[in-house]
């Protein structure tokens, strides 16, 4: 039987919060576009309603 302890790094991530969005700035081509925002942002963008125009400033394209 062994005994002690037994130490190791674990690596953790920061959450990502993504947004997707259609008709990106009025443009209807622009469908299904996934922004990376703050958590914040991400909650507002939960509680609103699908077809509502929603603004921010994205923390980078893509998720």
């Amino acid at each position: 039987m062994q005994k002690g302890t037994e130490s190791y790094d674990r690596v953790t991530r920061q959450p990502r919060w993504c947004v997707e969005l259609d008709d990106v700035d009025g443009d209807a081509t622009r469908d299904d576009v996934w922004f990376e925002v703050d958590s914040s942002t991400h909650s507002t963008a939960a509680d609103t309603k699908e077809g509502r125009k929603l603004s921010f400033t994205p923390l980078r394209t893509g998720c």
